[in-house]
This record gives C-alpha cells, structure tokens and sequence, in this order.
C-alpha cells in the first residue's frame, strides 16, 4: 500500500488538529485496523478512516476522523484498510497550529460572539442599583447569570471544566446578570438584568444542589463574585450541555442508591446500570450506558467526599446515608471496574474521621458547594517558605510549597493532619506498654495503636483490640528496694539532714540528675523532673523535684520535638523509690549566630544529644494556663544547687510562695509606740503597694452606686412585648425574646474608683478593712447618659461619701487630679498613661446638685512631690521599632502600633492596589510593596535588594518588628467555601509570613487572624504555627482580644500570636480597657481550656463606647450619596468624636452604596427603634421611586414547625413538609417581606437580624467588607436613617481616625476597612510590646532576681 499523507483531522465531527508527534502507521490485528506508532512518551492510539471521506486509498490526501473521549485516551479502529503495509504520516501534513491559550487547533476553534452594546464590565455592573442587593457571602456577591458565554484571551469558546484554569489560562465570561433573588424565570422572553462583558478572570467553578429536592446548580467564582449559572447562550450550548451531564448522572446514582438504603437493599452494581438507563430520560440525561458510567466513575467517587461534608451537622440519617452509599455493593464494584478502589477507600476513611462543619447559606437550603473531582482552580502563588518552615508545614500545606519536602522513612507513612495522627497515645495498648516513656524497655518510634493513621494506613483497629491486660506498674516499695545516702549529710538544719546523693537499688542519683518518675497513673507517660535536694528528717528520705513535661503535654500536642521537654512551676517532694531511672537531658539555649542561620538549613539542626530515648534537651519554660513558652534563665529559674546558701531551697517554691502572698491583702508589721496609737498608712496586694491618698479601682460589687446611663431617653418596649396586626405584619410572631443583637444590656458595670483615706486592721491585725472616698462617674449621677455621652471617657467628680471596702476588691491603682492643677493637656494626660483621671467638681447626691472644689482638697493635691503628672505614664522608647508590615491592608494594624509609639513603619507589602495605595497615603516615607509577598520573599532570599520598580527591600538584622494579618478567609467560620484551593492558599500565606519571621529573625512578631483560626483543623494550624516559633527559638504565646474592650462601638474577636526573641521579655496581653458585652475569649484545644492573662474578667476601667458615641456627630446623607468631601456641620460631642475629628478639618468617604428602589423601600419600613430587622415589615403594596408596584407575600403553606397553628405561614411546600421539595414556581418577587427569609427562617434562628437596624445605645456586629442588609451580617442600617451604614461610619466603628485616608470606588474602600485590624486594639498590644521592653531592660539591670519582696 501507498504512502497516505493526512491533510487533516476530524475529531468529532469537527475539524481538528492534533499536536503529537506522529510517525508511522503499523496495521494491527486482524489486517483490517491498524494503529499509529507516537512518540516513546505517548500512548499510541487507533484511528478509523470513513469511506466516504477518502475516495480512493491511494490519493495522497485523507482525512482521519477521530472520536475520542479524552487527550490521554484515544481508542479507534481502522477498518477501511485492505492491505496490511505500513502506511507513513508525514509531520509537514500534521503540523497545524494550535492555540497558544486554550491548546485546541484553530482550525476547530469557534469563537465568542460580541457582547451586547450597553455590557458593562464587572466592576461597573457590580456597582449598578440592581446588583448592590440581597447576598453576599464574605464579600463576594451572588449573582445569577444568563446567557452566558465563557472564553479565553483568545475570544475562543472553551469549557471551563477541562483544566484550563487549573493550568493557568485565563477565562472570561460575557452574559447577563441579576440579584440572586431575581426570581424571574429563564423562559422570560424579555429577562431584566444587566449584560456583562469579560468577567473575571475565573477562579474556580462548583457545583451545589446534591441534596434530596434541590436542583443541580453549577457556578463560577471571581475575586468579585459567586456566579450561578443558568441558561447559556445558543453558542455555549453545545458545550455546557455536555459539562452538566457529569453532575446530573452522580445525582441520579446518590439518588438510585438512596432508595435502595432506604427500602432495606444493597443494590448491586448490575440493578444500578438497569436503574439508570431507566431513570435517565426523566431526569434530562441521554441514554446511560456503562462505558458512561465508567467513564465518569472518578468524579462520582470523589463526590461522594464532597456531598457528606455538604449535610447538615443535624443531618444525622443523611451522613449514616454517605457511608452506606459508600459501602454499597454498587459502589463497591464500579470502583472496582474503573479502578478507582483505593480512591474510594480513602474517601471512606476520610469520611469516618473528619471533622464535619455545619456551612450555611442565606438564599436558599443549608448547603456548602461542593468541589468538583476535576474541578479547575484558580492558580495562585506557591507559597515560598524556609527549610525550617516547609519542615513544620508539609503536611498541612504541601500541595501549595513552591519547593516540596523530602519525606521519608516513617514520615511517609503519616499524614500529620487526621484525628488519629494529632491525638497522644493511649498508654494502654500493647505497643504503648513496651514504650520507655510508659516505663516499658522497647523504642518510643514505634506506633501507638490507636494513633494509626487512617490516611496512609489500610488497617484498622476497634478500640478493643488495641487494649490489653497491663502488669502493675513498677512498685518499688520501702521492702523491694534498698535506699541509701551515699555520703555524710552537706547540710543540717535542725532534724533535716541534706545529702548531695542517694543510691536507690543499682541506682545511685545526685542532686542535679534528671529523673523519670512513676506517675501513678495509668497510661501516663513518666514524669520526668531534676532533684534539685535530697533530704531526710528522720521519717523517711525524700527527694525534692522540679518537673518538666513532654511536648505532648503543652499547646503543641503531638507537633511537638518527642525529645523537647519545658520547665513548668511544679514542683513537690517525692519518695525516692518512685525514681524509675535516670535520664540524660542538657539545656541547649540558641547559638550565638541565632539571626544568621535563619532561613538556613542550619536552622533545622538536631540537638546536642545523643540517639538514646532517654536522652532530653530544654529551652523554654511553659505556663499551661495561658499557653506561654518562655526561655529559661539559670539566674531566674536555678539556683547554684551546691551553693551551702541554696542547699535546700528550691526557685519555684519561693516563687509559689511569693504568688500565694500577693493573692491576699498584707499590711507590714509596725513597732509599737508607747503612748501612741500605731495607724497603718500603706498596705501591699497583687504586688502593688497602696498608701493612704492613693486612687484605685474596685471591683462593682465592692459598693453600691446608682447607675442612669438609659434614664436620660424613653426605652423601647421589646419587641416580644408588642402587639402587631398579624395580618399586616405576618412575620413579628418570630421575635420571641431573643434578645437585642448588638445591645448593652448585659454588659457589665466599669470598676468604681475611689481614693483610700485609712487603714483599720481588725483586732487580730492580720484582717483589715479599707476606708474610701466614692468618686462619681457622670453616668452615675442624676445626670445621667446625657452628661455620660459629652463628657471625657476620664472625667469623673469628688464625694465627699465614705465607705468601707474589703482591700480583696480592690484591682489596681489609678491616678486622679483636679483639672487645674494639670501641668499638661487633659489629651495628653488622658493618652500618654493608663487609668489616669482628672475632676473639677465635687457631686452632693442627697441634695443632687454639683458643687465647687474645696481649698483643702486642692491643696492636697497641689504637693508634686506626692502627686506628679507622670505618674500612670506609660514608659517610652529611645526609638520606635522597624517594622516590617506583610499582607499589610489598608494599614490599620501598622496604625495601632504607631499610635503605641511601639513601631515605626518602614516597609510594608500588599498585594491588594487600592490598599496598597491607602497605605502609601497614610505612611508616605514607608517603602510599600505592592506585589505578591510570595515573589517578594523569595527574591530576598535570592539576594535581590530592590524590585523591579527599584524599592528597597529590608534586609537581615533591619527588621525588628513584623507585623500580619494573612487573610483570614480560609480560616473564618463565614467562609462557606473554606476547603476550596482558593481559600487553602489563602491559608498557606500564613507558611509564608512564619518564612519571612525565620528568614529576618526580628526581635518581636504579632500575628493576628480571626478567632477560628485557634480552632481550625482541630487546632493544627495553631499549633504548627507555635511549633515553628519554639523551633526557631522565639518565646510565644496567643490568645483571644475582643476590640469592643480597647474603645470601639463594634464586636470583634480575633487571635493573636505573639513572639519574642531571644533575650527578649514576651509581652503580656493587654487588659480590657472598656467594659463590653460578655464574650467567650478562651479556647479548647486537646482538652484543656485556655485564656489570656489579666485580673481583669468581668469589668474595666471604662465605660463601654457605644454606635452614639461614634458617630452621632456625623451629618444625615441619603441613600448612593457619592460626595467625596463634606463638612462636619456640628461640633464633636463625645470624647470618642473629639479624639477622633482632632487631626481632621473636613469630612471624608462619608458616602454610602446606592441600593435597589424595592431594597430602600424596605430599609423605610424598618421602624427606627432598637431590634427592629425584617420581621417588622408590613405586608402590603407600595409604589417605588422608580414607579413600579411591590405585591404582597403570599402565605400559601402550612408551617410544619407550628403543628397547632392552623394558619398559612409557609411560603413554599418545604415549610409544610420537612422532605418536601421545595418548587421554584412559589418564589416571589417584589415582595416587602423577601420572599427566601420566611422561606428558610425556621432553619436560621428566624434569622435574626437581617435588614436590622444598629442602636444607638449599642455596637455594630463584626465589620465586614460589604455591607448588605441581607448579609449573614446583616444588621448594617443606619439608627434614624433609611440607608445602610457609610465607609466613614465603619471606619470609625474600627477605631480609625477621621484623617486616615482610604483609595479606591466605594466596595474597595468598604474592603480595606472590613479586613483592617482595629487601631485601638493594635495600639494596646503595642504598648504592652513597649512595658516588655522597659522590664527587660530593668531586669538586665539587676544581677539576680528579687524573690523574696512584695
């Protein structure tokens, strides 16, 4: 047979091009196919010649048509050949060209059609009055889109389901848009939306709707957005009808198997195939064969892991469903048949152990999207990190390391990440018992039974496999083991006899040896602890120890070095037979090269000690209350133990006494005096010494006060104590005494103040009582809130009242002086030091009347010596810190820490422009980056000096404060789409900024993000994060800040990691500053419940600030109003206002979104009183000012949680029936009441809060980068104003002064300030940065330590 030149492919009908490397062609078996030899990387594939596309097999041009399902797979005979000869392809006839984008020939390419003439581009169309409604999820909008076409750079039409995205190709979309609430139909002839033109780029797409009754939605993300697909135009049709055919043919096997479950079957794998090819019809899909089936057996698989973490956490049949579905037979052999067995069992194991969530949506049933098997993502940066970094995290972030980690050996065989892996070992199984540190004689590498982890591991064990009958415990009692001081005692005092040894059987111990120790308790590792004396009195020989516990035992669990132990404050006497055996362990402080080696190798190096399992090393010291690990000073922590002065003294024990002294008021003991009555004029409590004339705060309960803060104003009657029309209001039966989100009304009284003006000891002398002078609060005289609201936060008035207090209720000292003998500005007193008060009346509460100073309590306080202006101040640096700011935002966190005096910020990098460009304008001499910090670090590391706009990057030993707050979307419990890569490279950035701590080295670092953070992954990520700080030698700590404490009207939890050098004091936590509503602010974490420090729990120094306070000053505005620039109109009132206004001239960003008509028609109808929300609105119809009607909601349903209220109160057949399905025909549009919240409120706490209205009186809920009405933070209208909240007012309600300036259209501005961390709480962790400083400082000041001293 002749040589066949190919002139061109048809693949599927369409003419195409292939890109391989095409040789011969070799007939197969039997001669009439044959099969084309590739290139040795390639798979060779068949191909088929139709006869009627060649004329005669000897023309020197063909045309091959080949069908195939895939690139990697292509599989075709060929039947039109007669002779079995070899046929040669030339690559001249191959070779046509291909895309550069989308990889597809252009010969086969179709493209887009041209969008509509009025499209706008996403941002515009965001920004459009239809759009700037109803659903936001973290920032993103929901919208649906119609019409859609997707394409590339190219214009070329693509599917974006084929890997593109995943392959770094860009994609956009043109169509139409709505409001995810726009409920008309896709048959609409003339639909009402908003035509688009290239959208995106694309993120990611999902999918969602798995549930029973819900329909399959397909969707796209963009940095703007959550699009939810519809109808597509005529030319995408074709290639989305064949992307949603995978989707529909899962649901239809779930569903299939679900009956199946349900009727008591396990269906086979061939009852399924008849099933779906039965089925199939009515659920849209085309004939389903098996080869179908098969060809889609991975994205079922896969799906079935994504579909359970989508079920309700109260969903429990739906999850014992999952893993039935999972453990079918059918399921069992498809896998089996498309091998794709272990894939399933991995998704089974990995749905018996994970954690499950409980996502939550607005607009329609409580379901997460799930990700897609093939699901392409977004490409993002791969997260560059040091050696030491990629060590910790490899488990956790390995699939976004730009470098990956060498694992090996035992490492390999543990995911580090599942329950199983994090949790300690039991103690009790038959691999524990034999482990040295369960006092067994086998190795500690081997592998807790119940610590198997279900990831890497097939087997399985039942907890009763793993327990086995344990030997007692060792017991070495007085009668098996002979004890006996190996010398002469080296120090008697009294009938106590010291000894520098012992032996104990074989043993022999020495004062200094560490020990393992006997714990008594079962499944216990051994206690190991230093003899710091031995002793005899004559009773029984005893054994003085400090202990020190395992990694395993602090906040790092099992992330821990199994070789790394900490000093903790424990310390008691044992009985030297409980001494097991001795153990080798040395104190490795850093290396004096310490901020050289960072991001080395070097870094990373083992310990100095030997291969023995029972060899130890220490560094730091652990405070298991709060979770702090601090290095350990020999001077501070040890005595010279065979020092004859120290010989029987023990550091922790003077220190446990020194801290059970401060717990209790202690007056010094006087001399008597003939014919004089001794009085006390001093005592000491909490390791502060109070003299008479000093001020101080005391607990509320230490004395009544009258408290007025409401009286001034008429309350609102609640609204559960309302009466409303049902039939004009159909949903205010939902408020049923929930409460008022955002109120005061638990919010505790501050601290009373009060001036100690003697001292009566009981008649014992060791009980004594406090006489004080009350000192009013303006809130607390018959003033009230009104003087309360314009006075300073430190202005109070002199009593001339007494009463005796309990000294135990007395917290703190403060710092109180007439205002004119102030010798600096009440601005100054008030900032430059803490708890500092001023006065300039005297209050009469009989005769309710404010009265003028007396000359004798001024002269009082005229002594400077006694009373000076600096005392309270807060202490000072020589210099501010260099700081280093990453993932810097818009800079509030910068601001605080500059505010603190703390910080000088000369470098920061933002990958966001428009916060970049704030940052700029608010720290115009700092050198800020705006690029990837990814990029950023890694040419650091590469040795660059400047980028390429020639910006000088920090180099090593210039950085001594690094500041961040990585985004905190992946970690936010808002964040419905947490587990997407999206969101997990979002959470990767945090490796980055711990590479940029290893790499610099500073001498402080603070990390904040969102309270979840702590928690998330079951406290993995926290702990790795404190893992890679020990291991690179900082002391660190966290803990959990409420903002309302430190001064905002807003409510606002997050995390803070903190970390000092080497040499370094790690700061303490600031105290709440400002009383605040209750808030939980400890976490658990393995157990064990653990806060921050402080004395003060339940009160603080100031009253709470409220929304008043912030930002009544500020002049009414309409809804859209876009004005830049305006005037204040009024003075400030409120200290709040006057601190805030103080740098500021003119009024800037008090402008807010332009909302749809029918959106502020029902902001209108929101009553302005406090708790009013949606449930207020009137049924009825109203004109908008666009001239359109609304409709009344219909109540068409039964309401199945009201089974005695006869009366319609559902508004779809789902609220009738709780399996019903729910029908997309009941939705209605241009509704008062939105028609999705009666819809879904049963299931969301009657969701509370939405189109809420914030009260004066109270505080904003948590911030968020748009505000939206029917958000999950939804309570965003203004107090007496029909419009949402401003950028200004938002601003303020995180602390930021009025000059700040912000860049960008409104949703960017309203971004940076969503995202920012609050000035005012930064600020306070500055400050507390500045008082380490200052007390290190001191210390190094000293050359021992004062234990004995109050």
């Amino acid at each position: 047979m002749e040589d066949v030149s190919v002139s061109a492919i048809i693949v599927d009908g369409d003419l195409k091009k292939h890109d391989l490397n095409v040789g011969t062609m070799q007939p197969t078996t039997p001669p009439s196919s044959g099969q084309i030899t590739c290139d040795e990387d390639l798979e060779p594939f068949e191909v088929s010649i139709r006869e009627e596309t060649m004329p005669e097999i000897s023309d020197s041009n063909i045309e091959l048509d080949i069908s195939y399902d895939s690139l990697e797979t292509l599989s075709h005979s060929l039947n039109s050949l007669e002779e079995p000869d070899e046929i040669e392809l030339t690559e001249e006839v191959l070779d046509l060209e291909a895309c550069s984008k989308c990889q597809k020939p252009l010969m086969g390419v179709n493209f887009a059609a041209d969008p509509h003439p009025e499209a706008l581009s996403e941002v515009e169309a965001l920004r459009h009055p239809l759009m700037e409604v109803e659903c936001v999820e973290k920032g993103r909008t929901q919208i649906r889109l119609n019409c859609f076409s997707v394409m590339d750079e190219e214009n070329h039409l693509v599917s974006f389901s084929d890997g593109l995205v995943k392959r770094g190709v860009k994609l956009y979309f043109n169509g139409m848009i709505k409001p995810i609430l726009d409920d008309s139909v896709e048959e609409d002839p003339k639909p009402e939306g908003i035509y688009v033109k290239r959208c995106g780029p694309i993120l990611e797409w999902w999918t969602r709707g798995f549930h029973r009754g819900e329909t399959i939605t397909i969707g796209l993300t963009t940095d703007s957005g959550n699009y939810h697909l519809q109808c597509p135009s005529e030319e995408y049709m074709p290639i989305f009808r064949e992307l949603t055919q995978k989707p529909q043919l899962t649901k239809l096997v779930f569903k299939l198997a679900d009956e199946a479950f349900r009727s008591g079957s396990n269906m086979t794998y061939e009852e399924l195939l008849l099933q779906l090819e039965k089925a199939a019809p009515t659920e849209g899909l085309d004939f389903v064969s098996e080869q179908v089936l098969l060809n889609n057996a991975t994205y079922i698989v896969n799906q079935i892991g994504s579909f359970d973490k989508a079920n309700d956490n109260e969903e429990k049949p739906e999850v014992e469903q999952t893993f039935k579905l999972i453990d079918s037979a059918c399921m069992l052999t498809l896998a089996e048949y498309s091998s794709q067995a272990q894939r399933r069992e991995d998704k089974r194991k990995e749905l018996n152990f994970q954690n499950r969530k409980t996502p939550t949506s607005e607009w329609e049933r409580d379901e997460t999207p799930t990700k897609c098997s093939d699901s392409p993502q977004g490409v993002f940066s791969k997260a560059t990190t040091t050696p030491l970094i990629r060590h910790v995290f490899d488990s956790l972030f390995k699939n976004q390391f730009a470098v990956k980690v060498d694992r090996s050996g035992a490492e390999m065989e543990r995911c580090g990440m599942c329950h199983n892996c994090t949790r300690t070992e039991c103690g009790i199984c038959a691999k524990c018992i034999t482990m040295t540190k369960f006092g067994g004689h086998g190795s500690d590498q081997q592998e807790c039974l119940r610590r198997v982890c279900v990831k890497t591991q097939k087997s399985e064990i039942s907890v009763s496999d793993v327990i086995v009958e344990r030997k007692s415990s060792t017991d070495n009692s007085n009668n098996q083991v002979k004890l006996a001081f190996a010398n002469d005692p080296i120090k008697v005092d009294g009938p106590k006899k010291y000894y520098d040894s012992v032996q104990i059987g074989e043993l022999i111990v020495n004062i200094g040896d560490f020990v393992s120790i006997q714990p008594g308790i079962e499944g216990t590792p051994l206690f190991i602890g230093r003899i710091i004396y031995l002793a005899d009195d004559g009773t029984e020989p005893i054994g003085h120890v400090q202990f020190f516990c395992r990694g395993q035992d602090t906040v790092l669990g099992m992330t821990s070095d199994p070789r790394e132990l900490f000093l903790i404050n424990s310390c008691e006497d044992i009985q030297l037979f409980e001494v097991v055996h001795k153990v080798d362990c040395c104190f490795w402080p850093v290396s004096e090269d310490w901020h050289q080696v960072g991001g080395t190798e070097e870094a990373i190096k083992s310990a100095p000690i030997s291969g023995n399992e029972s060899s130890f090393w220490f560094r730091f010291k652990y405070d298991a209350q709060l979770a702090r690990f601090e290095s350990v000073s020999y001077n501070e922590d040890f005595f010279n133990i065979d020092e004859p002065d120290t010989i029987g003294c023990c550091v922790n024990c003077l220190k446990v006494e020194q801290k059970v002294m401060k717990q209790k008021p202690f007056l010094p003991v006087l001399k008597p005096q003939e014919d004089k009555v001794v009085k006390h004029e001093e005592f000491w409590y909490r390791g502060i010494h109070f003299r008479i004339g000093d001020a101080c705060l005391a607990k509320p309960e230490a004395y009544e006060m009258p408290n007025l803060s409401d009286s001034s104003e008429m309350a609102d009657v609640p609204k559960q104590c309302q009466n409303r029309d049902p039939t004009k209001y159909p949903e205010f039966y939902r408020f049923k005494g929930h409460g008022v989100k955002g109120s005061h009304e638990l919010t505790p009284e501050p601290f009373r103040i009060c001036v100690i003006e003697s001292i009566e000891p009981s008649a014992s002398g060791r009980a004594f009582v406090v006489n004080v002078t009350k000192i009013y609060r303006p809130e607390n005289t018959h003033f009230g809130a009104r003087l309360a609201h314009n006075c300073d936060l430190n202005y109070v008035l002199y009593s001339n009242e007494m009463v005796a207090i309990n000294p135990m209720l007395i917290v703190e000292k403060c710092h109180i002086r007439p205002k004119g003998l102030l010798r600096i500005s009440l601005s100054r007193w008030y900032d430059s030091g803490g708890y500092r008060f001023y006065f300039d009346r005297l209050y009469n509460s009989e005769k309710k009347q404010v009265e003028n100073l007396s000359d004798q309590l001024l002269a009082q306080y005229a002594d400077l010596t006694r009373y000076s202006d600096q005392d309270g101040a807060f202490p000072q640096l020589d210099r501010p810190l260099q700081t280093l700011d990453v993932f810097s935002g818009c800079g509030g966190l910068s601001a605080g820490l500059k505010q603190s005096g703390v910080s000088d910020p000369r470098w920061a990098v933002e990958n966001y422009e428009a916060a970049a460009q704030a940052y700029q304008a608010n720290n115009p001499e700092c050198v800020v980056i705006n690029g990837d910090s990814n990029v950023v670090l890694q040419e650091v590391m590469d040795g660059r000096t400047t980028n390429q706009k020639g910006q000088a990057y920090p180099l090593k030993g210039q950085v001594e404060l690094l500041a961040a707050g990585p985004p905190c979307q992946g970690f936010s419990h808002m964040n419905i789409f947490s587990e997407r890569e999206y969101s997990q490279f979002k959470n990767s950035l945090i490796s980055t900024y711990l590479s940029y701590c290893d790499y610099f080295r500073p001498r402080f670092l603070l990390l904040e993000n969102v309270m979840n953070f702590a928690l998330f992954k079951r406290n993995l990520v926290l702990k790795l994060c404190l893992r890679a700080l020990v291991m690179m030698g900082y002391q660190c700590t966290f803990g959990i800040l409420q903002a309302g404490h430190f001064g905002i009207p807003q409510t606002r939890r997050r995390c803070f990691l903190m970390a000092a050098a080497p040499g370094e004091m790690l700061p303490l936590y600031p105290v709440a500053q400002h009383v605040f509503a209750p808030t939980n602010l400890s976490v658990k974490i393995d157990g064990r419940t653990l806060g921050i420090n402080g004395c003060f729990q339940d009160s603080a120094a100031y009253r709470s600030i409220t929304v008043k306070d912030a930002m009544g000053d500020l002049p009414p505005i309409k809804n859209g109003d876009e004005t830049y620039e305006k005037s204040y109109e009024s003075p400030p009132i409120s200290h709040f206002q006057r601190l805030t206004r103080r740098s500021s001239d003119s009024l800037q960003d008090h402008i807010c979104k332009n909302l749809a008509p029918l959106i502020e028609m029902r902001i209108c109808y929101i009553p302005k009183e406090t708790g009013s929300d949606w449930r207020d609105l009137p049924n009825i119809v109203v004109q908008l000012k666009d001239g359109t009607f609304t409709e009344k909601l219909n109540y068409n349903y039964h309401d199945y949680h009201r089974p005695n209220d006869p009366s319609l109160k559902g508004v779809c057949p789902c609220n009738a029936k709780k399996q019903a399905k729910c029908d997309l025909k009941n939705q209605q549009k241009m509704t008062l009441i939105p028609w999705c919240l009666p819809h879904t409120a049963n299931r969301h706490n009657d969701w509370s809060g939405l189109y809420g209205r914030i009260s004066w009186d109270g505080f904003f809920s948590t911030t968020v980068t748009n505000p939206e009405p029917i958000s999950k933070q939804g309570r965003v209208l203004h107090p007496n104003q029909d419009r949402v909240v401003s950028v200004r007012e938002c601003a303020r309600s995180q602390g930021f002064p009025d000059d700040y300036q912000l860049r960008g259209s409104i949703m960017e501005k309203h971004r940076q300030i969503g995202n920012a961390v609050p000035p005012p709480m930064a600020k306070a962790i500055g400050r507390e940065i500045i008082q380490a400083i200052a007390k290190n400082q001191t210390q190094k000041s000293l050359e021992f330590p004062d234990l004995i001293g109050l």
